[in-house]
């Protein structure tokens, strides 16, 4: 049975999906803002990781895709054991969804080519989607726990049909084939010779560059960490008041009374906006209109009483706003070099793990305060002017100075 090669490297990418939203839930209802925390900033460090050791996958992506989707069936097994381990299973998720999307992105371009590449791309973020939509009908009728056992189930029933219908299974064959004629020693010999020589290429990857991957640029790009310009401190500003917020959203949102099948659906309504908005945002350039936007949200959340119309805004513009930002961010970090991109995406991750770390702290004095010191930072970001004219912020207090009325003349 052959099935489209864009659908068969994807299927990892339902799974991730759900694995992702599955695991803040479960440290929501059994742990603290501390954890979330902890949970979010392992989270974002996992993609920084994945990004260093993409390199390891050359030549070997469909390997990555299929291993990873088997390994996701651990972190779903190890965060219905306990809080502690479901921190371990947010990281490890982290690494794994990334490097198996990785895989068929760097699969797709060695093989067929930039236009592929951009197919499997653009297919994998409605495979996102998909997996929040079906996480949603499993958390309603499952539960969080039964959710993840059922997938981890389902995701082991699905690994040899997966290596049925991907390029592995003539390798395999061949090398069951081997290992039959010239016995198991040689091929363990082999096994531990090609993971010395993948040791040595991840620490000259790490003691020489620093390699930071985009998900909207399939090639892998080196950065060096030299004076960043004003584009990476205006997003650095941004992203980490933005952490503040994400990595205890979940949680607001649950002691709000909003059920877990609810909050994978505003997170599917959210992906779907933004899906639909990717298009209109390719070539838009004012970066500080979507960053005031959440701002704006972020004040909404702190100024009125929480329910589900108040979530449900603050998703659709949530949805509008990450288009308007992330592709117009990428696309002018594009234009200056594809270092100055690698070192735009490592700066998102960085600082969004450090305001996730930051945001128990002021968690600790409610969650309005969080909210609104978000939205200060928010605000600030966009004061950091990038090519000509001033901040937003100094232009809306120059355009409110210029129609204030003129005091009346000394007498």
């Amino acid at each position: 049975m052959k099935l489209n090669r864009y659908v068969v490297y994807s299927i990892p990418r339902v799974v991730a999906s759900i694995t992702l939203q599955l695991l803040p839930l479960y440290i929501a209802s059994e742990g603290s803002p501390e954890h979330l925390s902890i949970a979010f900033a392992l989270m974002y460090l996992g993609n920084m990781i994945s990004s260093v050791y993409t390199s390891l996958l050359d030549g070997k992506e469909v390997v990555g895709i299929v291993l990873g989707h088997v390994m996701l069936t651990v972190p779903l097994l190890l965060m219905v054991q306990g809080i502690n381990q479901a921190l371990i299973a947010t990281f490890m998720a982290s690494v794994i969804a990334s490097l198996t999307y990785f895989s068929g992105m760097l699969h797709m371009h060695r093989y067929e080519g930039d236009q592929a590449a951009w197919k499997f791309e653009r297919i994998s973020r409605w495979n996102w989607l998909l997996g929040l939509i079906l996480g949603a009908l499993g958390v309603g009728t499952l539960g969080v726990k039964g959710t993840a056992i059922s997938l981890a189930a389902i995701n082991l029933a699905l690994t040899f049909p997966l290596i049925a219908w991907t390029d592995l299974r003539p390798k395999l064959n061949k090398a069951f084939h081997e290992i039959r004629k010239d016995g198991l020693l040689p091929a363990m010999e082999e096994g531990i010779n090609a993971l010395s020589r993948a040791e040595e290429r991840s620490l000259r990857s790490l003691t020489v560059k620093l390699k930071a991957h985009s998900p909207l640029f399939p090639r892998p790009t080196f950065i060096s960490l030299g004076k960043p310009s004003k584009l990476t401190l205006k997003a650095s500003i941004a992203f980490f008041g933005m952490g503040l917020v994400y990595s205890q959203l979940v949680g607001y949102e649950k002691s709000s009374g909003v059920s877990d099948s609810t909050i994978f659906l505003l997170s599917a309504l959210s992906s779907l906006i933004t899906l639909i908005s990717y298009k209109k945002a390719s070539g838009y350039s004012n970066l500080d209109v979507p960053i005031l936007g959440r701002s704006l949200t972020f004040i909404m959340l702190a100024s009125m009483a929480p329910s589900l119309h108040v979530f449900l805004i603050f998703h659709v513009v949530e949805g509008i706003t990450w288009a308007f930002l992330i592709v117009p961010l990428y696309e002018i970090a594009l234009k200056k070099s594809t270092r100055q991109l690698g070192f735009v995406n490592f700066v998102r991750f960085l600082f969004w793990m450090l305001g996730s770390l930051v945001s128990p702290y002021i968690v600790s004095l409610g969650y309005r305060p969080l909210f609104l010191t978000s939205a200060v930072v928010l605000l600030a970001s966009t004061n950091v002017k990038i090519g000509e004219g001033r901040g937003l912020v100094r232009r809306l207090v120059s355009r409110a100075s210029s129609l204030a009325p003129s005091p009346p003349p000394p007498s």
